[in-house]
């Protein structure tokens, strides 16, 4: 207990304040290091959206060798399998649709899973979603998907063609493919000059990518100066002596 003439502040106080204090100011700390480590990320990203495009060859040994490739641009060239098409849940302007995906049969580095743009709920059936013949040749942006859902994410139904998230392992098996054959990954079309409306390409939004570590931050640590401030002045006027008032009061 500390005291001062006969008032008294207490241990517990103390240290509750102190504790307090250290929670807050180290989940300040925290977010700065989230902060940090978020505008690296995005840094990354922004570079590898605006790098030249490699082969997708290039980019699966870099991939083998231990890079990370997520965001790398990639030039693909090659002929789609006519099934299956895996169409995965998206909104895209406000309005529901599918991401429409296929299996590309890559001239120089096997078969990958492409997601070959949104179409809205009412064109998933119609000529302009099928997939194409022939050959293709496209530039993409590889995303790896590493298989985990959000908390509220429905389940994805093979049977019924909905996904929900890319689970490209459960497409490898729908598809028919050796857990091999297809790499953990998907190569998300570019729009490029001359493509039909549908399906549209809706590229990697960096606006997406929440950033919001300096508010919370902040707000950590004015809530420790605020708790600061309000125990400072609680144990100044408890341990201050009796003032002419409370005098006057006790005679």
């Amino acid at each position: 207990m500390i005291t001062t003439g006969t008032r008294s502040l207490s241990w517990g106080f103390v240290v509750t304040v102190v504790v307090a204090l250290a929670i807050l100011i180290s989940l300040g700390t925290w977010q700065v290091r989230r902060l940090a480590w978020k505008e690296a990320l995005i840094a990354r990203i922004e570079a590898g959206l605006t790098a030249p495009p490699v082969t997708l060859a290039e980019a699966l040994k870099q991939w083998r060798n231990g890079r990370d490739i997520d965001f790398m641009r990639v030039r693909v060239s090659g002929h789609y399998r006519p099934k299956p098409q895996f169409r995965v849940y998206s909104i895209l302007d406000g309005t529901s649709g599918w991401q429409l995906a296929a299996i590309l049969e890559s001239d120089d580095a096997g078969d990958v899973i492409v997601d070959r743009g949104f179409v809205p709920d009412g064109l998933k059936d119609q000529s302009v979603a099928a997939v194409p013949s022939g050959p293709v040749e496209l530039t993409g942006v590889i995303r790896l998907h590493r298989g985990a859902k959000a908390l509220f994410t429905p389940d994805n139904n093979a049977a019924a063609n909905q996904w929900f998230w890319w689970d490209t392992r459960a497409m490898d098996i729908a598809a028919g493919l050796a857990p091999a054959d297809v790499p953990q990954l998907v190569v998300h079309r570019q729009r490029a000059a001359g493509d039909p409306r549908w399906p549209a390409s809706t590229g990697v939004d960096l606006s997406a990518i929440p950033n919001n570590h300096l508010q919370y931050a902040i707000t950590w640590y004015a809530l420790a100066l605020v708790l600061a401030i309000m125990a400072f002045i609680f144990a100044r006027n408890r341990l201050a002596g009796p003032d002419r008032h409370d005098d006057q009061r006790d005679e």
